[in-house]
């Protein structure tokens, strides 16, 4: 959504991009999500300041949006792919990257920095890795829900932009994006160099995966 929204206009200042996305994944939460979550705490949340990588409190840049099915959803900072991408594809200076899956909240915030301190010493993580690895998620009742992206650009002039992206489940589309990238790359359709999906094969990858 960002590469779409900032086609042919440079000069974007600020950048907020949020994920809410749904997944149908019934089973263990397994290590590797585990380990993910808990070093992420561990490791601590950022965002782009001034065209710097600053950290943040956890539970910051929290807002409610409401979707365009009219449905709402709650997300917060969190520091995964999506900052980085958005920075890239915008050039902004001011990026912030937010999920509906992030920590927020009073309670939250308040009880981060414990958490962050309890997560610093090793032992303490490596328990809480085995602990939530064990996690039973249950199988999602009802019909699927629609996974949704949204980006909002606000260039120095003052204008903004601001664009939602539709896709079902967010595993299965995020294999397709994989999937496509790889077909293009074995048929020589790619270039040399380090790119994201959207950075490298534009931003309509997205709708020709599904989305």
């Amino acid at each position: 959504m960002v590469l779409d929204r900032c086609e042919n206009k440079l000069g974007a200042e600020r950048v907020r991009v949020a994920a809410m996305p749904f997944v149908d994944a019934p089973g263990l939460l397994g290590p590797t999500l585990a380990a993910t979550l808990l070093d992420g705490i561990h490791n601590g949340f950022s965002r782009y300041e001034q065209g710097k990588l600053v950290s943040v409190g956890a539970g910051l840049d929290y807002e409610e949006l409401t979707l365009p099915d009219g449905s709402k959803a709650k997300t917060a900072a969190v520091p995964v792919g999506d900052l980085e991408a958005a920075r890239r594809a915008s050039q902004a200076p001011f990026v912030v990257s937010a999920s509906s899956m992030a920590p927020h909240g009073i309670a939250v915030c308040s009880a981060m920095p414990l958490v962050q301190a309890l997560m610093s010493i090793g032992a303490v993580r490596e328990f809480a890795k085995r602990r939530l690895a064990a996690v039973e998620v249950k199988p999602h009742i009802g019909p699927p829900k629609p996974s949704w992206a949204r980006a909002r650009i606000q260039w120095k002039n003052g204008t903004a932009r601001e664009g939602f992206l539709r896709a079902g489940d967010a595993m299965d589309f995020t294999v397709n994006v994989a999937t496509e990238v790889a077909s293009r790359l074995a048929k020589g359709e790619g270039k040399p160099g380090a790119y994201t999906p959207g950075g490298l094969f534009g931003a309509g990858l997205a709708v020709e995966c599904g989305g």
